[in-house]
């Protein structure tokens, strides 16, 4: 829908794009705060922390699995 802003000006198109992406994860992180052991966050938050890092790497392997 913006793509079409991302020549004429780039700024508005990622100041749009960043806004975006801030939205999506505060619903991400409210959802977990509701679901993902709400009764203990010290748990929560280690369990969040390793799966984002279990996610992460494992998006950097396939990636440079992709560009050779």
């Amino acid at each position: 829908m913006f793509k079409h802003h991302k020549k004429k000006n780039p700024f508005l198109y990622h100041l749009i794009s960043g806004i975006g992406l801030i939205i999506f994860w505060r619903g991400i992180w409210g959802l977990m705060d509701l679901y993902l052991f709400p009764g203990n966050p010290t748990l929560s938050h280690s369990l969040a922390i390793t799966l984002g890092l279990v996610i992460l790497y494992f998006n950097d392997f396939s990636i440079s699995e992709l560009i050779k």
